[in-house]
């Protein structure tokens, strides 16, 4: 009997407030109700919730704080912690203007259930503004030791924007490529992610030829040829593998798509290219070129077939087009 008075008494106060704010537009009657409710001991967090927005209302912002620390105590529901934290978080952020107590409630919104991804942009929209990169990307790792309870999808966002982090904003390469890396196995469809990857690949020595896998990789599935065979030609100058480089920039040219340092590089290590044979091999050449696998005398009936009749066992180039 005496819990159900409780429950009634609570009640009436609750309406009362709740008719005196959004009817009557009275915030001070409205917060007297709201405080009656709160003193009895069978106040819930939404008692107390209730009353931090009436004094926020009332332009009472030190007890607003309270009311609403005390309503997180009092939620049962760890998705209702969450909320009320975000809650807080707000307060602190637009009424006291304190952001650094503003991303500890957020991260305790967090804490509480990982899923409430409003407060993990809430914390990046926030550092983002303030140029706080090394405590943005703090939050990120914390975030991501949260990550078991997120979606793949989520996860994926988590490792792309701090990838991008580590390569647009610390400059930090190996952070950048261990992220990226993680990105790729959690999305390998992604033609931009691997391209940021190749590129990073391509900045340190150790990892070049894994950049140059990859770009072949994304040009052979159909990535912009043009920007992946440029992109190859520098690699593969840092590598000092000229061969390639001509065969890149020839590619470019024919393709009328060189610039200024393309062309001039064409131009120069197409002055070093060999003359076009002459003349066809002497008997001894052809020994010294032989394959080992053809000295017997399948390669010899073949060499001989071929001097005997040439046409019958090779194509013109001509019709080769």
């Amino acid at each position: 009997v005496h819990v159900a008075q409780l429950t009634e008494r609570r009640a009436i106060h609750e309406q009362i407030g709740a008719l005196r704010s959004d009817k009557l537009k009275d915030i001070p009657g409205s917060v007297v109700s709201y405080e009656h409710a709160s003193h009895l001991e069978n106040a819930t967090h939404e008692t107390f919730e209730n009353l931090a927005k009436c004094y926020l209302a009332a332009g009472k912002v030190d007890e607003a704080v309270e009311a609403m620390q005390t309503a997180i105590e009092k939620a049962s529901e760890r998705a209702t912690a969450s909320e009320l934290y975000f809650q807080l978080a707000q307060i602190f952020l637009q009424h006291v203007e304190h952001e650094p107590r503003a991303v500890e409630c957020f991260n305790s919104a967090l804490d509480a259930e990982p899923t409430n991804i409003k407060a993990f942009e809430a914390i990046e929209k926030l550092l983002t503004a303030r140029n706080e990169w090394a405590l943005l990307e703090e939050n990120y790792r914390t975030m991501l030791t949260r990550a078991k309870r997120l979606a793949p999808a989520a996860r994926l966002i988590l490792w792309r924007n701090l990838a991008s982090l580590y390569a647009n904003v610390f400059d930090d390469v190996d952070n950048a490529i261990m992220a990226y890396e993680v990105v790729r196995q959690l999305d390998a469809s992604s033609q931009q992610d691997a391209a940021m990857l190749a590129g990073l690949y391509g900045r340190k020595a150790e990892t070049r030829g894994k950049g140059v896998a990859l770009y072949h990789q994304l040009i052979g599935s159909g990535w912009d040829f043009v920007g992946g065979v440029k992109a190859l030609r520098r690699l593969y100058h840092a590598e000092r593998d000229f061969d390639s480089v001509y065969a890149c920039c020839g590619a470019l040219h024919a393709l009328k798509s060189v610039d200024e340092e393309e062309a001039r590089i064409y131009n120069y290590l197409s002055q070093g290219l060999p003359a076009w044979p002459k003349r066809g091999l002497l008997e001894a050449q052809w020994v010294s070129i032989l394959h080992p696998d053809l000295g017997n005398s399948i390669g010899y009936l073949a060499a001989e077939l071929y001097r005997a009749a040439p046409d019958f066992v090779t194509t013109p180039g001509k019709k080769l087009g």
